[in-house]
């Protein structure tokens, strides 16, 4: 009955198998447009259950996550460098600089990918979540991250031209995230 009913979308190959028939590619191609104009629209969610976080919040979060990694890696790697300079006529701050914003990106996208908090993020009350509702995963920490150790100024500048609240940074429209503010939420209800 149902494959009579979706006769028009597909059709059976010689060796009896059903594929896509050209209207029925034409319908999911259709169908998958709408569901990225639906998802991508500047349509704002009607039952909003938290706020977004404002930059400020964001920036803080941000400086803590900053701090914590240079504590962790540049610090030591300064004091070590500086001895090396001393004694051994070698600095190489410059390979530096680029392992401390890789470990950045690999320490946002752990923290991210696991809770959606960030030690910044759990200092200053916010969350990153998923647009669609969906779990937190790796993959969008990964994507939303990348921007931000590695092309923040071009991401904030893209995220700027948006002209959506939920995204304040261009590789959160990519990922699929935006960053929500618990406490404010909190104090509401």
């Amino acid at each position: 009955f149902h494959m009579r009913s979706l006769r028009v979308l597909l059709e059976q190959n010689s060796s009896g198998k059903y594929r896509l028939s050209k209207i029925g590619e034409k319908a999911l191609r259709i169908v998958g447009e709408l569901e990225e104009w639906a998802f991508q629209g500047e349509l704002e969610p009607k039952n909003t259950i938290f706020p977004f976080a404002s930059v400020t919040e964001r920036s803080i979060a941000f400086f803590i996550d900053i701090s914590v990694t240079f504590i962790v890696f540049m610090l030591p790697t300064i004091v070590t460098d500086v001895f090396l300079a001393r004694f051994a006529n070698g600095i190489s701050l410059d390979f530096n600089i680029f392992l401390f914003l890789a470990l950045l990106w690999f320490y946002l996208t752990l923290l991210e990918g696991f809770s959606g908090q960030s030690l910044g993020k759990l200092a200053m009350r916010l969350k990153v979540v998923r647009v669609d509702g969906k779990p937190m995963s790796y993959d969008n920490a990964a994507i939303r991250n990348l921007g931000k150790c590695f092309l923040l100024p071009l991401d904030l500048l893209a995220g700027n031209r948006l002209k959506n609240k939920r995204f304040l940074r261009y590789f959160d429209k990519i990922a699929g995230t935006m960053v929500i503010d618990l406490q404010s939420s909190r104090q509401n209800s």
